[in-house]
């Protein structure tokens, strides 16, 4: 579980955007208040391995 900015907690992708900044890096933001979720020193595939560990929990 991923736990946004504005409070609201992402169990899943489905309210989460993914966007591609300069750099060609996915950088995921919030569907509900648009904002940057910040995912610390995580490539996207852990990031996708966690939200399917997240989600099979």
């Amino acid at each position: 579980m991923i736990t946004c900015k504005c409070g609201y907690q992402h169990h899943d992708t489905s309210k989460i955007i993914n966007k591609r900044d300069l750099h060609g890096r996915l950088r995921p933001e919030c569907a509900i208040c648009g904002r940057r979720i910040i995912i610390r020193s995580v490539s996207p595939r852990e990031y996708k391995d966690l939200l399917s560990r997240n989600r099979a929990s």
